[in-house]
């Protein structure tokens, strides 16, 4: 199992995410667990040393450029071409949950259509593209992270139509199931909705884990002070005209997730036995 952590500047959040790890991850194929920092150009390059001794193996991968928080799960792919599971999780949220690590690795283990779960998701997607009423979160809620009362509380693996991005692990298989031209990916929004319909769509299982977390919100898009230059980059590369940049490249994500899925896919509901019910 691959953590990778996207990451531009923000180390003492960084380090409180893989200090939760260290924490919490368990002996039973702890040897195969693995974190990759990717470094988005930090004003300050993360280093291996800053993280101290670690049950598990971590490195830094220092990029030139920010590639996003999408586009490392190929990249992490590639580095990794061995491990059957690589996941994607943001540097400001914490996991508290003791061996969450072989539940996830279980969930994998006895369901070979699933190819997608997240810590955070819904089983709906409601007219507008949102998680409806439907979304499952087990927050603990603690000062500076996001309220425990977000969303239903279940610990068991529950069928999902969309995620949230804070946490999304993949098996190896299903990157390629995805078919992303991935140079052409925005650096936040959506895919975390547009990734879970297109492996629905082609019969494939996605699903919500309940291991108690916390997370702040907002801070790889909003919360960064440099995402702003790191839009008008993106947004120069695509020759995609704009006047406010962060504004931009929401609305440009959101325009592909619709124009590939609204009233095609969504609105819809996962039944508990994965099927899906269109709500049209």
């Amino acid at each position: 199992m691959l953590i990778v952590i996207p990451a531009q500047d923000g180390h003492n959040l960084t380090k409180l995410a893989v200090a939760s790890m260290n924490h919490t991850v368990r002996d039973h194929g702890v040897s195969n667990f693995e974190v990759l920092i990717i470094d988005n150009d930090s004003e300050i390059p993360y280093t291996r040393e800053e993280f101290g001794d670690l049950r598990f193996p971590l490195k830094v991968l220092n990029n030139r450029f920010n590639t996003g928080y999408y586009e490392p799960l190929v990249i992490a792919r590639d580095w990794y071409p061995d491990q059957e599971l690589i996941g994607l999780m943001h540097n400001d949220m914490v996991i508290y949950e003791d061996a969450w690590n072989l539940r996830l690795e279980e969930a994998f283990y006895f369901d070979d259509n699933l190819k997608l779960v997240g810590f955070c998701g819904s089983n709906e997607v409601d007219e507008r593209g949102g998680r409806g009423s439907g979304t499952v979160v087990n927050f603990r809620g603690a000062p500076g992270y996001q309220p425990s009362t977000t969303g239903l509380r279940k610990r068991e693996l529950t069928p999902a139509a969309c995620l949230d991005s804070m946490f999304m692990m993949f098996t190896d298989d299903a990157i390629e199931l995805l078919n992303e031209d991935w140079d052409r990916l925005p650096l936040a929004h959506f895919y975390d909705r547009i990734w879970p319909l297109r492996l629905i769509e082609k019969g494939f299982h996605v699903a919500t884990l309940g291991v108690e977390i916390d997370h702040m919100g907002g801070m790889t898009t909003v919360g960064n002070v440099r995402y702003r230059d790191d839009c008008i980059r993106w947004l120069k590369d695509q020759n995609i005209p704009f006047e406010n940049p962060e504004t931009e490249m929401y609305l440009e994500a959101e325009r592909r997730y619709f124009s590939e899925f609204k009233g095609r896919i969504f609105p819809c509901r996962i039944g508990g036995d994965y099927a899906y019910h269109s709500a049209n």
